[in-house]
C-alpha cells in the first residue's frame, strides 16, 4: 500500500518530506506527534502541512491523506481488474 500511496503522492508533486508527513496522518498522527517522530520544529510541520494541502487540494492534512489514499486505492483496484481481465 505504501508503494501506491507514493505513487498517488507523486502525481501531486510532493516531496519525499512532505510524502513522509502524509504517511504518518494516513496512519493516524496528528501534527504534534509527526513533529515528535520527525524531530522537526512545529513551524516546520505546520509549513508542510499547508504546503501539502495546498498542493492536493485539501481543507486540512486529514482530508489530503484521504484524497491520497482513494486515489491508491482506486489505481489498486483498477490495476486488479485489468489482471483479472487478462
Amino acid at each position: 500500500m505504501r508503494e501506491l500511496v507514493a505513487e498517488a503522492a507523486d502525481l501531486f508533486g510532493l516531496t519525499d518530506a512532505e510524502h513522509a508527513i502524509l504517511c504518518l496522518a494516513a496512519d493516524g498522527h496528528d501534527a504534534f506527534a509527526i513533529t515528535k517522530i520527525r524531530n522537526v520544529a512545529p513551524s516546520t510541520v505546520k509549513k508542510q502541512v499547508s504546503i501539502i494541502t495546498r498542493k492536493v487540494g485539501a481543507r486540512s492534512l486529514a482530508h489530503a491523506a484521504g484524497l491520497v489514499l482513494r486515489i491508491a486505492l482506486t489505481k489498486s483496484c483498477t490495476v486488479d481488474r485489468v489482471k483479472l481481465a487478462g
